[in-house]
C-alpha cells in the first residue's frame, strides 16, 4: 500500500514536497518488509524489539502525510481537478474520472 502511495505521489505532484514523501512512503515499505523476517523469529520463540523501527516508520508516515496535506491545502476545491496527462499511474484506464473534489 505505501508503495501504490509513492507512485501516486510522485505522480499528482512532481515537486519537491511530493518526491520527498514518496521516498518516505518507499522506506516504510521496504523497512516493514524486512522486518517480517524479524517477526518470524516470535514463532519460533525468539524474541524481537520493533519499538525502533517502527518509531522510524511513524515518523516517515507523518512525514509523507504533512506533504500530501500540504499538497490539498494549496488546492482551490472550487476549480476542478487538474490531474497529469495521460493514464493513471499505474498503467490502467481510468474507469471514471473525478471532475471536483468535495
Amino acid at each position: 500500500m505505501a508503495e501504490q502511495l509513492a507512485t501516486w505521489c510522485e505522480w499528482v505532484d512532481t515537486g519537491a514536497d511530493m518526491r520527498a514523501a514518496a521516498e518516505s512512503l518507499r522506506t516504510i515499505a521496504r523497512t516493514l518488509k524486512t522486518q517480517q523476517f524479524r517477526l518470524a523469529r516470535l514463532a519460533r520463540g525468539g524474541t524481537v524489539d520493533l519499538a525502533s523501527t517502527l518509531a522510524s516508520c511513524a515518523d516517515a508516515w507523518s512525514a509523507a502525510q504533512e506533504a500530501i496535506a500540504r499538497l490539498c491545502a494549496r488546492h482551490d476545491h472550487s476549480q476542478p481537478v487538474s490531474l497529469p496527462a495521460g493514464s493513471n499511474p499505474f498503467g490502467t484506464p481510468w474507469e471514471r474520472s473525478p471532475s471536483t473534489l468535495p
